[in-house]
């Protein structure tokens, strides 16, 4: 699949609020991780795009490289 199409597709994204699910934490901590670098995401305008990808790899590595106590299994 091309890379624009997993932009734009609607279950290549993760939105703030299935972030903050799986992680068993609040929205506004996600928006606070996010601004941090430490979920990966791309900031448009106000909104936030997270990639099912991007987030995928970070939650299987734990951010390990910058953030090793940020791993929530």
């Amino acid at each position: 699949m091309p890379t624009e199409n997993i932009l734009n597709s609607p279950s290549g994204r993760l939105s703030i609020p299935e972030i903050a699910k799986r992680l068993g934490i609040g929205r506004i901590t996600v928006y606070d991780m996010l601004e941090r670098g430490i979920i990966p995401g791309i900031r448009l305008g106000r909104r936030w795009i997270v990639t099912r990808y991007a987030y995928e790899h970070w939650e299987r590595t734990c951010g390990t490289s910058r953030f090793p106590v940020v791993c929530v299994n």
